[in-house]
Formats: C-alpha cells, structure tokens, sequence
C-alpha cells in the first residue's frame, strides 16, 4: 500500500502458490477477484509447479523481487509500501489497516508519527523497523472450542524450537504486546525492513521455520514483533493448529548454526529434540552452516542469543541462571557456613507398614563386619586376574566418605545377603533401594516412590527418584555417592584409595566429577556414558547438579517423563546438556578401574577378527584404545559388574587373601 493524500490505497494482491499446477491457481485467481470486486488493481500470481516446489522462504524473497518491479514502475518508496504475509487458511477481520500503518509509522488512524523513517543500513542492523503480528482468533481450530473475538495471541518456542502459545495480557487494549515468535497468519512489515533483514536463509522451507528467520532478525537486529489486538485474522476451520507445525532436523540445525553459536543452547536443544536419535543430523547442518560461514557471521552483528532469552522470550528467561545454578556456580560445599540451604522435598519413602515420611538409615552396616573365614577359592580364570593383577590398595584414615547405592527388587534380596557380609560394611553408608522396605537383620531395603511401574523398561524413573532422595537426605554426611546393580561387586579400599589421590583431590572442589566405565553409544564418542554395570561414582557438586536437573527444570531435557530402562544413557544425557562429561577414570598406564564384566569376561575377550563381526563391547569401547588380557586391568581396579552370590564371597576372599 502506499500513502497519498492521508488515503491508502492498494498497489496489489500478490498470492504466492508453491507445488500447485495452473488449474488452481486459475481458481485461485477468480475467487479473489469475485472477493475484491470489479474496482480492485490488479491481481498478480507467482506460481511454482510441483517440480519446482522453493519452500516458503525462497517464496517470499521472489515476491519481494516481483514487489520491488512494481515499486520501481510505479514510482513508490520502498520505505512507503507494508508487505503483509498472509497465510491461505487465514481471513482478515476489518478495519486492520489503520493499526497496522500507525504501528509502522506510516500514518493511518490519525497518528502524528512520521511517516519519513530513514532508510536502512545493514552496516546498522538495528535500526531496522518492527514487525506487525496480528492477533488471531483460533476458536475454529479444535472443534467444540468456545468462540472468541478478542483473543490476542502471541508465539514462543520451548527448548526443541516448537513454536507455542501464549496469551497477551491487553487483549480488549489498544496497545501492543511483544511476542518473542512470529504468529505466523498474517504478519506485516515496512517492505525496505524485510529488504534489510541481516539473515534471509532460503533454504527454511517451512511456514515456521521461515517465521522463526523473521522473528530472530527482527528482535536481535532490529526493534521486534508487535502483537496488535485491533489488527484480527482468524483461521478457516481445522482439527489441528496450523500455526503450530515444528521445525524439521535439517531446519533446526539451520537455525541454531545461525542464531545460537555461543553457549549451551544447541546441546539444549538437540537434547529436547531426542537427542542421540537427532543428535547426528542436526549437528552436520550446523556444522556445515559453520563451516561454509553462511549466515552466523552476520547474525554476530546483532544483539546475542543471551541477549534474547533474558530479555524477550519468557519461556527461556531463566535458562541462564537456571544453567548457571546448576553448574555449581554456587559454593556447593557450604564450608565456613553454620547453616546449610534447606533442599527442597521432591521425593518420598514408604516404611515397613505401608507409611510415607520414611527417611532409611543408611548406617545400618556400619557396625557388621565382613566376612573373614577362609575359603576355597579354586583356580580358574576369575581366580588368575584377580590373584595376578589386582591388588589392595591402603587408604588413609582420612580418605573420603562413600555413600555406596544398590538398587534391586524384592525377588532378589537375596543377592543382598551377599553384599552385606562382604565389601557393603566398607561402605561409610549403604542404600539398598528395592520395591519393598524391609527392616530385619543383615537386610535393610527402602522403596522410594517412583512414577510408573517397577519394571525393568522404567528403570530410569526408579534411579531418578534415588537419586534425588540421596541428594535430599544424604548430601551433606559424605564426599562421594557410587550407585550399582546388586550383581555388582565393589573393592572400596581401591575406590577411597583412587578419590583421595592428587588427580581427583586437585580437582573435586572445582568440577563436577562423574566417574565410571566411559562407553561411546554406537561408537560415537561424543555420546559418551558411564555404564550403569560397573556402576558409577559422583562428587558432591555432580549430585547435586543431577539432583536440581532431575526435578527442578521445566522443560523436558532431562527427560522427566521417559519410561526407559537405560538409566545409564539417560543421566549422561542430563549431565552433557549442563557440558559434564565421564571422566577418564583409566590409570597411567591407560587399563581401566572400572570393569562392566566379570574377571574371566574381560581377560579372554580380543578384537574380533574381522571386521564384519561386530561386538557391541567392542564399537563402544573401540574409540578409548581398548586394552586386552591383563592389560585392560588396572592393578588398582574398583568394580566388576554380573556377580553372582557365591562368586561375590569368593571374589572378596581372593582380594583380600582369605583363600585356603
């Protein structure tokens, strides 16, 4: 449109159609023209065949090129002309023009605002103009929904880039809201704004994502989005919200290549997309994005990512404090304090009778002694690595405190019977965490209340609540907190023998340290975990990390909801959003402390011998240089995974020369 005479008249309607053939865009054309009546201008189609369908953003810069023809021919600034976007399932309400000038500053509506903007630099991105979001009616989205002509609407995205609703606060206003993403069924800019945009990656094809491109040049390069509420559209009737259609792969990692190249954000994002099952595909096109310097150079000349989540998207506003917390930003020790911080309670336990409020006591052990009669220990294989390479290392008396965690169920208390008369009593505290407390002699069991069933395929939900009821209730009384399986066999004297030594004391007040077997999913090292066989071991400042991340985030990076059984997978994957990764726990001659197998396992295994025979064992430890026989060993190892009762007393009488 273009001012005259304080009247606005049309220069044209403009369709784009993409993938459709003549017939309906001929239709097309004479339905508008039926609409608009005889006295319109002109109504010019761009139409792209199905063959060479260009996706919505490439769309848009083709009609803008058409626009600027007509601009030139007709003899109109730039500056003066509103390009408005406008969706095929979308219906402009009346009386939208005049805001939508004002707000531009254009003249309509009687404003006194000039109507001479200067022209754009994109030397100086910022002075680019706002962009109009008109408010949408969607009563005619989901059936049965109550009608509404009032409902001003704007746009965010959570942290997988799904753009969301949110309701402004001045619906029955006049005056704007801020949205920090583009509503997407009409939306409206000056023509020389959009000409200027710093980014304009044609390679978005989606209505959303191409959305999302406007929304970020707008807010960090020049002076955002404006929700108008006398400025309506409504939606043609649908099951489904259009509006909302997520970003695909290749699209996200346009976006975070582009807009998110600084801090956590794109780790927090592929995690909240799926994570491993994403990870691949989205980090080439960011890569490549990167690499082939396309657009993120000249995003870095407007305002920060940082700067976008503190100040305009609400639903990221605290992600910076929120990831600085729970790095540990704050003095996690409380040293030199009288009081400590209370923890908030998320978790619970039932007692014996049925009753919550249960708080076990971990100590229940520490009175019991060992087992220490001799016994017949044979000579197999198990009896060579153990006899022939481990050794027992001597702790200090000051060495740090373990809080050692099994988890199990009732059918295999049993299995406990055995932990507790060998290396449990070494333990400084002993959780058994099982579907069923149990307070008798030589076995204590807490079931701590979970979300779903107790089965193995919800493994994680069980260690979640563990976790956190540790953090909760034991935090402060120990220095270390090592979680197993109750077929795991643990030499404590080595784990002491390893915390207390230079490596990890130079180190543990500064960083949170997650130890254990480090297993590279797939063979992917940069999916790297700590298997849950072996178990694994975490300072102070990891559990408590873990424990905020598991139950005081918002969103859905730690997956707070997943019924899985990889527990082991799922803390790593909540650990790397937060940049923690497994430490290398290996010693100075590269064998490992931790084994996920047994003794007689890991002495015979060997490379297979050819290639086409692939061992899981094998890919996932193949990019840590794999060690074979007794080097893979350390002499000072600290736990072996898939031990049996009897073998548990006989490993115990081996380590610590009880054989007969």
């Amino acid at each position: 449109s273009k001012e005259s005479d304080m009247h606005t008249e049309t220069l044209a309607i403009l369709p784009v159609l993409d993938g459709v053939d003549d017939s309906v865009s001929s239709v097309l054309k004479q339905k508008l023209k039926h609409q608009l009546g005889p006295s319109s201008l002109p109504i010019h189609l761009l139409v792209y065949s199905q063959e060479e369908q260009v996706g919505v953003a490439r769309s848009r810069l083709k009609a803008v090129e058409f626009i600027e023809m007509l601009a030139s021919k007709s003899h109109i600034s730039e500056d003066k002309i509103v390009l408005v976007l406008v969706r095929g399932d979308a219906v402009l309400k009346p009386k939208w023009m005049d805001p939508v000038l004002e707000a531009l500053h254009l003249g309509g509506g009687g404003s006194a605002a000039s109507a001479s903007m200067p022209q754009y630099d994109r030397k100086d991105p910022l002075k680019l103009s706002n962009v109009i979001s008109f408010s949408v009616d969607r009563s005619n989205v989901k059936k049965g929904l109550p009608s509404s002509d009032n409902l001003g609407s704007a746009v965010t995205f959570n942290y997988s880039l799904e753009p969301t609703w949110m309701e402004t606060s001045n619906n029955n206003s006049r005056d704007s809201s801020i949205s920090a993403g583009l509503a997407g069924a009409v939306s409206a800019m000056r023509l020389s704004t959009f000409q200027n945009f710093v980014v304009q990656d044609k390679m978005l094809y989606s209505p959303s994502s191409a959305d999302m491109e406007i929304a970020f040049n707008a807010w960090m390069c020049g002076d955002g989005i404006d929700v108008l509420p006398d400025a309506k559209a409504s939606l043609l009737p649908k099951d489904e919200d259009p509006l909302l259609e997520g970003l695909s792969d290749f699209e996200t990692g346009r976006i975070i290549g582009t807009w998110m190249t600084e801090g956590p954000y794109s780790t927090i994002v592929v995690e909240a997309r799926g994570g491993e099952k994403v990870s691949d595909a989205i980090e080439e096109v960011i890569n490549d994005v990167k690499t082939r310097r396309l657009y993120h150079l000249s995003a870095a000349r407007c305002r920060s990512f940082d700067w976008f989540i503190k100040e305009i998207n609400t639903s990221w506003k605290n992600l910076v404090k929120e990831v600085s917390e729970l790095k540990g930003a704050e003095d996690i020790s409380n040293e030199g304090n009288t009081k400590s911080t209370p923890i908030k309670r998320f978790t619970d336990a039932i007692d014996a009778e049925g009753k919550l409020g249960y708080i076990y006591d971990e100590t229940w052990l520490r009175d019991s002694a060992p087992i220490s009669q001799n016994m017949s220990c044979g000579n197999d294989v198990n009896y060579k690595m153990l006899s022939e390479k481990v050794q027992l290392a001597k702790p200090s008396s000051s060495a740090p405190k373990i809080l050692c965690i099994v988890y199990t169920i009732e059918k295999y208390h049993y299995k406990i019977s055995s932990i507790a008369s060998t290396w449990g009593p070494q333990c400084d505290g002993l959780v058994v965490a099982s579907d069923k407390t149990v307070t008798e002699p030589g076995l204590h069991t807490v079931n701590i209340i979970h979300e779903g069933p107790e089965e193995y395929n919800n493994m994680w939900q069980k260690l979640r609540s563990i976790w956190r009821y540790v953090y909760e209730n034991y935090y402060d009384k120990y220095d270390y907190f090592h979680v197993g399986g109750d077929d795991l066999f643990l030499i404590i004297e080595n784990l002491k023998y390893y915390l207390e030594s230079d490596e990890i004391q130079s180190i543990t007040d500064d960083v949170e340290l997650y130890m254990g077997r480090r297993f590279a999913r797939s063979g992917n090292k940069n999916r790297t975990y700590n298997s849950g066989g072996s178990g694994y071991t975490m300072n102070k400042r990891a559990l408590k990390m873990l424990a905020k991340n598991l139950f005081e985030r918002n969103d859905r990076i730690c997956q707070p909801k997943a019924r899985i059984s990889s527990e082991d997978v799922a803390v790593a994957n909540c650990f790397r959003v937060n940049n923690v990764h497994p430490y290398d726990t290996r010693d100075e001659y590269g064998s490992e402390r931790y084994m996920h197998m047994t003794p007689k396992r890991h002495l015979k295994f060997r490379e297979p011998k050819e290639p086409s025979n692939k061992n899981w064992y094998f890919e996932v430890m193949k990019p840590f240089n794999l060690k074979f026989g007794l080097d893979h060993f350390s002499k000072y190892s600290v736990a072996f995974h898939n031990v049996e009762p009897s073998e548990m007393k006989r490993y115990y009488s081996i380590v610590h020369d009880l054989c007969s």
